[in-house]
């Protein structure tokens, strides 16, 4: 979701950097993750766009974002759960994102 949205929809909303380690602290399902494909994907053709929130937390208007030059360490850490998950299907796409954005 961008960022400009969300600071329409709550002034209080508060936004966390992506990090591998936060990342690691929460619970995320296996439809998580797949939401946070899709939506680098679609990340992925707004070029124009620097930022974008990646994950609302909980339905809280805690939201975790990230700038466009860390997506490459997302996707690496996304491959990561995906090979362990042996969902290969999803590792098929984020190869594909990894090297669109070379």
């Amino acid at each position: 979701m961008n960022l400009n949205v969300i600071k329409k929809k709550n002034t209080h909303a508060v936004q966390l950097d992506w990090s591998a380690e936060l990342f690691d602290t929460l619970t995320l399902s296996d439809l998580d993750l797949e939401t946070i494909v899709l939506t680098l994907i679609d990340f992925e053709k707004k070029k124009s766009v620097k930022d974008i929130a990646i994950l609302n937390y909980k339905g809280t208007p805690i939201y975790i974002t990230i700038n466009r030059k860390d997506v490459s360490k997302l996707v690496d850490w996304l491959l990561e759960r995906f090979t362990e998950k042996e969902k290969y299907e999803m590792c098929h796409q984020l190869n594909m994102l990894r090297y669109d954005n070379n």
